[in-house]
């Protein structure tokens, strides 16, 4: 016990998610025990490492969260965390936060304190009870993932049953599988599919995959359990509930979350601690296994007559007080059951005995049984066990009444009259709640809808302020990153320095928040303000991320939720923030646009520009030059004006580029360019054809001036071959045509004029060989 004047601990619990039945069931069972001490904890919600669902990692940055000093320790709940990595990467995973005291839940891990289930021992019991029960020789196996600590476990349990009962091993039998109820559906298709061996049974490794192999073998039209039994394990929700309930293997839920706990205040209290904690696992037997339980009718009370029942009383009957001790010899060994609930089971089993003595009808008893029941399923207590109960008090009373068959069809008409009393409160709890899950799912299709046209964070805010009291949340957190985090390793991130919290709902009110955002380090989970240093109040934290983008955690106040409310929101939340995001920077990207408009009409001209020009020199290509050309024809013909059209054509270029490469034959061709610009006028119009084909358009050109042009370029080309020292002679050959303004022809037909004129220049080259001259 720690000592009552130390301040409250805080205790950070790391879950591989929240709404999951084993993790859900454990993590109720954690609160349950914590309220009874000074402690609060807090569930730090991620996935399991390596999730083969791709953008799960992301999720896990959440987990850095556990190094704040807010903690003072962590409660690891590994056989989720790391059902998909190995010992090595776990214990990796692990030495990230051994600055804390620490504690493994499921797994066994080098140096810290584990609590194991003896998942073999339950597994073998399972396999036992179907070999000598049912007499089944034939029992398939599916295994979880190799290296994982639990998985491997279980599969032993097969395997020593089998060994046991000196069975031999089939290893066509035994198939791979993982925790994902797919996984087992694949499993099972698999093997029904080799007809020579359908078994008769089928161990699965967890309900999931039980759930799977059920749905695989129902499509191959086998029924469960007569033509295939089959057995899952960690007892959840969905085993029991189940048409038909599956059988399974239970984990000691309770005693986990005590010894967890207990074990947590040694190591904070730096006292020793044992290594490992190793607690038993039951086999629950059910329908799906071949142990049918068959609808109770309403009995028909039989009550002896009044002499009969006194003259056989002393020789029929035993004493209360030495049923009691009987029946509490044979529960002693059941653990499963919180310390709550234990004076409640005596005191309800004390008064059902005092019933059966006195030969009262079970009717008299249910006002006791009622609380005893509610409580029972507000507490996790597992119905098959208070059935157990039952049947124990009537094995006890059947080994002892030997002689009055009244007395023992009364006893057992009792009993039945009970369990169908109690299947009646839990079908009524059932449809309770699915009317509850309906309304809430009405309700999550309103709150969606509200998030889906949020434009901004003021809006998202006051749509959270509105809506969650409604799904029962009064107390939230939302807090936003400055940065966004960046990932060390496969299983480590580095937070941002400081994030902001934005929204803090507390008992349904909005508290203020000055300037709507208040910046503080981020590893202190919330400002000292908002974060309840000595109450004994318990946090869900989990991620807000779209894929791989980050934004920042919601912390919930734990409340009496429906598990799946909370996960559900945070997917609903995930996409607002999306949306929000990207109306921000179509807003930033609106700001910038408005800022660059006196700009862009100059940009779309440079654009234009570009369009019209040719890449390798910078001359105007073909379109550019029809363009403008185009434009000064017409003018010319306004004005009257002469056009001289001049055409070029680059001497011997193929065989430039044929023995020199083409490097040579570009540098050529932007020589030619060169030296047109450096001749004609900025106001004449020269474009590059194509290949070797230059044009040039000169306004207000006579033949006096065209024949000094072409001299310049001779002379100009002459000087450039004696300056280069190139292996090539760098020359033109030239043509011209004169339009003059009052000439009756059209644009087309001048420019046809210059093709028709330049394809007769390359023809007059290649008949006087010039284009051979290098």
């Amino acid at each position: 016990m720690r000592r009552k004047n130390i301040p409250n601990l805080h205790i950070a619990v790391l879950l591989g998610a929240y709404d999951e039945n084993y993790q859900a069931r454990l993590r109720n069972c954690l609160i349950g025990y914590a309220c009874e001490k000074n402690i609060s904890l807090h569930f730090i919600v991620g996935r399991p490492l390596n999730s083969r669902l791709y953008d799960d990692h992301f999720q896990n940055v959440i987990f850095e969260l556990a190094h704040s000093n807010r903690f003072d320790g962590i409660i690891i709940v590994s056989g989720t965390i790391g059902q998909y990595i190995t010992d090595e990467d776990l214990l990796l995973f692990s030495n990230n936060f051994k600055t804390k005291p620490i504690i493994s839940i499921g797994l066994l891990i080098k140096d810290i304190p584990s609590i194991i289930i003896n998942n073999k021992s339950g597994v073998e019991n399972a396999v036992t009870h179907l070999i000598e029960v049912h007499g089944i020789k034939k029992i398939a196996c599916v295994r979880g993932p190799k290296g994982h600590f639990e998985a491997d476990a279980r599969f032993e349990g097969y395997k020593a049953a089998l060994k046991k009962h000196q069975i031999p091993y089939n290893p066509d039998l035994v198939l791979q599988g993982d925790f994902w109820i797919e996984a087992g559906y694949k499993a099972v298709q698999t093997l029904l599919m080799k007809k020579s061996i359908i078994p008769d049974a089928i161990i699965m490794p967890d309900d999931e995959t039980a759930l799977g192999a059920y749905n695989a073998a129902v499509e191959r039209d086998l029924k469960v359990p007569e033509d295939l039994k089959i057995i899952g394990f960690d007892n959840s929700n969905e085993s029991r509930y189940h048409n038909p309930p599956l059988a399974s293997v239970s984990q000691p839920y309770n005693d986990m979350a005590v010894t967890a706990i207990k074990a947590i205040i040694r190591l904070i209290d730096k006292k020793k601690t044992r290594q490992q904690y190793i607690l038993s696992a039951i086999f629950i037997p059910r329908d799906s296994c071949g142990c049918v339980v068959h609808e109770l009718k309403k009995p028909v009370l039989l009550i002896p007559k009044t002499g009969a029942r006194h003259k056989n009383r002393n020789k029929n009957h035993i004493q209360s007080s030495a049923v009691f001790k009987k029946f509490n010899q044979r529960t002693v060994k059941i653990k499963s059951i919180p310390a709550s609930m234990k004076k409640a089971t005596a005191r309800i089993i004390r008064k059902m005995i005092e019933c059966i003595d006195n030969y009262k009808p079970a009717y008299s008893f249910f006002s006791e049984l009622y609380p005893y029941a509610r409580d029972s399923i507000s507490n996790e207590l597992d119905l098959s066990l208070v059935i157990n109960y039952l049947d124990i008090l009537h094995d006890i009373y059947t080994e002892t009444i030997t002689e009055d068959p009244r007395t023992k069809v009364y006893i057992q008409n009792f009993i039945e009259d009970i369990k169908s009393h109690i299947n009646r409160i839990y079908m009524r709890k059932n449809a309770y709640e699915k009317s509850q899950i309906d309304r809430e799912l009405a309700g999550f299709r309103m709150f969606n809808s509200r998030l889906y046209s949020v434009p901004d964070l003021d809006h998202l805010i006051s749509v959270l302020t509105g809506s969650l009291p409604e799904f029962g949340i009064s107390s939230c957190y939302l807090i936003l990153y400055d940065d966004s985090p960046v990932k060390n390793n496969s299983f480590s991130w580095q937070l941002p320095e400081q994030s902001g919290i934005v929204l803090a709902l507390k008992d349904a009110s909005r508290l203020y928040i000055e300037n709507g955002r208040q910046s503080f380090p981020t590893k202190k989970i919330l400002p000292d303000f908002f974060f309840p240093v000595n109450s004994k109040k318990h946090f869900i934290i989990m991620a807000l991320k779209y894929k791989e983008e980050q934004f920042g955690f919601i912390i919930f106040e734990y409340g009496a939720r429906v598990d799946l409310a909370y996960e559900t929101i945070c997917v609903y939340l995930n996409s607002a923030l999306k949306v929000i995001a990207l109306f921000d920077k179509q807003k930033k990207v609106e700001a910038k646009l408005s800022l660059a408009m006196e700009t862009l009409e100059q940009t779309n001209k440079v654009l234009h520009s570009l369009s019209l020009k040719d890449d390798l020199t910078g001359l105007y290509n073909r379109r550019g030059f029809l363009h403008l050309s185009k434009q000064q024809y017409e003018i010319s013909k306004r004005t009257k004006q002469t056009i001289a059209l001049i055409f070029i054509d680059l001497d011997g270029l193929k065989l430039i580029n044929d023995n020199y490469g083409h490097l040579e034959g570009d540098w050529a061709i932007q020589k030619t360019a060169e030296i047109l610009q450096m001749i004609f006028r900025k106001s004449d119009i020269i474009g590059r054809l194509g290949g070797d084909e230059f044009i040039i358009l000169a306004v207000d050109m006579n033949e006096f001036f065209l024949s000094t042009i072409l001299d310049r370029i001779t002379t100009q080309c002459r000087t450039i071959n004696n300056e280069s020292n190139k292996p090539f002679i760098l020359s033109m050959t030239c043509g011209t045509h004169i339009y003059r303004g009052e000439d009756n022809i059209s644009f087309d037909e001048l420019i046809e004029t210059a093709d028709n004129k330049l394809y007769e220049l390359k023809r007059k080259k290649h008949r006087e060989n010039n284009d051979s001259v290098i």
